[in-house]
């Protein structure tokens, strides 16, 4: 990872992650406690899947290697921000508190639309890079 990629995805990361966790769905399923058996649950689901589709795409020759798109960059970070997400909500569990669930949808989608940011504006630069040496090249 490289110190440009840093400063692109970690603000667009905080800037996604306010907005979301502000919205409405976080209230909501704040608003349903859940047994203890259920919150286990969801939390070992989200962590199998996450875990399942990260491997699927970025482990090396995985999906994202062979068939690159920005969709599947984008589904693979979601993936990633989704075991992330669960591992912490995991370590609540342990800890005897209540984990902040809407942190399952908050988190992978922050990190899926802050790597489309970085795709999007890193797509933008070279473009621009790219007719400026063909404008030097006229001239």
């Amino acid at each position: 990872m490289n110190f440009t990629r840093l400063l692109i995805v970690v603000p667009l990361y905080v800037v996604i992650v306010e907005t979301l966790s502000r919205s409405g769905i976080s209230r909501i399923m704040q608003s349903y406690p859940l047994p203890d058996g259920a919150l286990w649950a969801i939390e070992l689901g989200a962590l199998a899947l996450g875990g399942f589709l990260t491997w699927f795409y970025m482990r090396p020759g995985g999906y994202l290697e062979k068939s690159s798109s920005v969709l599947h960059a984008v589904i693979s970070y979601m993936a990633f921000g989704l075991v992330f997400s669960a591992l912490f909500g995991i370590y609540s569990l342990i800890s005897g508190r209540y984990p902040y669930l809407p942190g399952l949808i908050v988190v992978p989608l922050a990190f899926g639309l802050a790597e489309l940011g970085y795709i999007l504006i890193m797509r933008a630069w070279y473009d621009r890079k790219r007719r400026q040496e063909e404008f030097d090249q006229d001239n």
